[in-house]
């Protein structure tokens, strides 16, 4: 299922998990990307709005927190309103709830018991850590937030805390690929030119495909990560109806999925 060997698939408490293979390595550190179903192969919508809907969401919420091993952890929920702020949490925002962080699409942290969280359908999700400092960050890196370079933006962020580029490590989850994402010239206006050979494609019949992985890699590299330090499991969200979410495939019917990172003391 997923191409790349530094990912793994974990099943706990009826939840599956995507999860990176060197962020496993971390000790005291918490991360996962759910999938689109859980073990009884019923849709695990995790919710398209900041705070949960329904309290059915919220049980699976809290379903998705206890098979990561989490309880009585600060949940930071951001807005996510498809733009490039990056919201710094500093200090304890409250204890077993959710916390929204409105007009923002990225947030970092140092403190310890708290929990990042970014709602996807289709757009990257990106986990930072930084070992050393012990700083995280999260993004929601749909293309609007990626052009605008908001993968850059959480490392000059967590930079602010002691963390240090060329130390962080970077997950960057499913999303739809260049086979599935067709966009037009108003967006491929919006990329840095220099991004664009490695972020915009030609399709057979002269539209453009865009590559949100490669587009969030260039920005990373250029604010100092390595290279060797970003990890993406290869997987397009279009393309496996079984496994996400998507809602360039389902559109305003699409579930959503889940990324999460946070660090015990």
């Amino acid at each position: 299922m997923v191409r790349e060997d530094r990912w793994t698939v974990t099943g706990r408490a009826g939840v599956f998990y995507l999860q990176c293979r060197p962020f496993l390595t971390f000790p005291r550190l918490v991360h996962g990307f759910s999938l689109r179903r859980d073990e009884a192969g019923a849709d695990f919508d995790l919710g398209r709005r900041a705070v949960a809907e329904t309290d059915e969401v919220a049980a699976r919420r809290r379903r998705f927190l206890a098979g990561l091993g989490l309880s009585g952890v600060r949940i930071v929920v951001l807005e996510q309103v498809h733009g490039p702020e990056v919201a710094v949490v500093r200090s304890p925002v409250g204890e077993g709830e959710e916390i929204l962080v409105p007009g923002a699409d990225g947030a970092v942290t140092a403190e310890e018991g708290t929990a990042l969280t970014i709602r996807t359908a289709d757009c990257a999700a990106l986990l930072f850590f930084d070992p050393v400092a012990g700083v995280i960050g999260a993004a929601h890196a749909g293309w609007r937030p990626a052009a605008a370079g908001i993968a850059a933006r959480t490392v000059e962020k967590m930079a602010s805390l002691g963390a240090a580029p060329e130390r962080i490590a970077v997950a960057v989850g499913p999303a739809v690929g260049p086979c599935c994402y067709t966009v037009g010239e108003e967006v491929i206006g919006r990329i840095p030119a220099e991004a664009r050979p490695e972020a915009v494609r030609k399709g057979a019949g002269g539209d453009y495909r865009l590559d949100l992985v490669a587009l969030n890699r260039w920005w990373l590299i250029k604010a100092g990560v390595p290279a060797a330090n970003i990890f993406s499991p290869g997987e397009c969200t279009a393309c496996r109806p079984e496994i996400y979410f998507s809602y360039r495939r389902e559109g305003g019917r699409a579930g959503r999925m889940m990324a999460l990172i946070a660090r015990y003391g």
